[in-house]
């Protein structure tokens, strides 16, 4: 069996030092909808940011690669593919049937793979790479764009490593897109204002896994009534604000026409009519109690 490289075991200096740690998930991110998504309760992880789980051993050069963003470390596409059926599941259920990330087997840190993925900025043939094997300390020099890098163990969650990946999505790329949808499910739902860790899930994450292989329903393309071409205003899409707290206010509503106006407010008064027979059913079984 081949020795494991782990995350201190790469560097772009040839002389490896003591490792340092990285902090993975920063405290201007969501970490409340993150906290939801793995199952824990509210401030769980904000008030221990330096926990194990989200600090990643790496050599001193290395940690400035990633504070910058040009590079991160990321969980195998397995493992991703987990990752994002139970993000989608704890979003959905109640609370308290939520999955806690840190009893799931598949997650924990000497199960999972990861690989170092590049940013925006152009890695090339002058800027090299080095591993250090863990048994032997012999050093290998590798040159872009890395055909030969191992695959690496790290102490932290691949959880951590996601949401971390899932910040700068320069760095992701079309090649992890199973990141940008765990983020697109963690910002889906807005957690309850209070919340505990999840304690009694009535599903295993094997079955989380195999509901995901279920085929979906097709949807059917409408086609479009006019040949008008429209145009569609590009507006920026943030993946997270500096809280867990949506930045858009009021004033950045797009305001209804008066016409809109009335039109809700009939939509309104229908609405109301509708409820009304269960209204008179509800009074009539007190009545009868």
């Amino acid at each position: 069996m081949y020795p494991l490289y782990r995350s201190q075991d790469v560097s772009t200096c040839p002389i490896f030092e003591n490792p340092v740690h990285h902090q993975l998930v920063l405290p201007h991110t969501p970490i409340t909808r993150i906290e939801y998504m793995l199952g824990l309760g509210r401030r769980e992880l904000r008030n221990n940011l330096d926990c194990s789980e989200n600090l990643l051993l790496v050599q001193p050069c290395m940690r400035e690669r990633l504070e910058c963003g040009e590079l991160r470390f990321i969980p195998s596409a397995s493992t991703c593919k987990k990752m994002l059926n139970v993000a989608r599941y704890n979003v959905s259920c109640s609370p308290g049937e939520r999955l806690l990330f840190s009893e799931i087997p598949e997650f924990l840190a000497d199960q999972c793979h990861y690989e170092l993925t590049f940013g925006h900025i152009r890695w090339d043939k002058k800027t090299l790479l080095y591993t250090r094997h863990p048994v032997t300390g012999h050093v290998t020099t590798h040159t872009a764009p890395y055909p030969n890098l191992p695959a690496m163990t790290a102490s932290a969650s691949p959880w951590m490593a996601t949401m971390a990946a899932w910040t700068s999505l320069s760095v992701v790329g079309n090649r992890h897109e199973t990141i940008s949808q765990i983020g697109r499910a963690m910002i889906s739902a807005r957690p309850p204002d209070s919340f505990q860790v999840a304690s009694s899930p009535t599903i295993s994450p094997s079955s989380v896994y195999k509901s995901a292989l279920l085929p979906s329903v097709a949807v059917c393309k409408v086609p479009r009534t006019s040949s008008v071409k429209r145009t569609r205003r590009n507006e920026p899409y943030y993946p997270f604000a500096g809280s867990d707290e949506s930045s858009r206010s009021s004033d950045d509503e797009v305001r209804p026409s008066k016409r809109t106006r009335k039109t809700r407010a009939a939509t309104s008064r229908t609405a109301q009519t509708a409820a009304a027979p269960r209204t008179r059913a509800r009074c009539r079984a007190q009545a009868v109690h």
